[in-house]
């Protein structure tokens, strides 16, 4: 029996990767410059809900001086939260043989979203979001606080994450990880290490 620890958006629900293409086009620019817009941005306060997501909209707006209401670009980035093809059924053929870990960057709307939508609660023994325990995956604290609370040997935990940054951090700790591309190339990569 292994822990498992996953990530959830871009991993089991899509996040804000993508959004640049529906939103450049609403706004009339270029692609390019809508995801550095996006993706430059410094989110932190939003992921420990130390600001609304009222107050994130209205920052993203002022900042990028974007014609677009808050309602607008609001629906232009949950029409992009739906769930990733195969991943589901990946966590589900995982979860009779290892203690499966929900670590999510994520604010407390939209994770309350998201459980609201996709019920994907049950998949995990237990769920944890940046907002709860005030540290992102940017850094080490996040990975420590798993391991401390559930007393857990690094070396027998796996992160299953989209980004290689965060993968990076969970190997400080002495977590080993799997970047995830899409749910079957993840699935290939647990069988290689006989996980599943």
């Amino acid at each position: 029996m292994r822990t498992i620890i996953f990530d959830l958006s871009d991993v089991l629900i899509k996040g804000l990767e993508g959004v640049e293409f529906s939103l450049a086009s609403y706004l009339n620019l270029p692609v390019e410059q809508v995801f550095d817009e996006l993706f430059k941005f410094d989110y932190r306060e939003f992921w420990l809900s130390h600001i609304t997501e009222s107050e994130l909209f209205t920052r993203l707006i002022a900042h990028h001086r974007w014609d677009i209401s808050q309602e607008k670009l609001k629906e232009i980035i949950y029409a992009n939260f739906y769930e990733i093809p195969g991943t589901r059924q990946l966590i589900l053929d995982l979860k009779s043989r290892h203690k499966l870990i929900l670590l999510s960057v994520n604010s407390r709307e939209w994770a309350t979203y998201f459980e609201n939508t996709y019920n994907y609660e049950y998949l995990f023994e237990n769920t944890h979001y940046s907002y709860e325990i005030g540290h992102t995956k940017r850094e080490p604290q996040s990975f420590q606080y798993i391991l401390k609370k559930y007393q857990l040997n690094p070396e027998n935990v796996l992160l299953v994450d989209d980004s290689t940054r965060n993968i990076l951090v969970a190997n400080g700790v002495g977590i080993a990880g799997i970047k995830f591309i899409n749910a079957d190339q993840t699935r290939r990569e647990l069988e290689q290490r006989k996980l599943l």
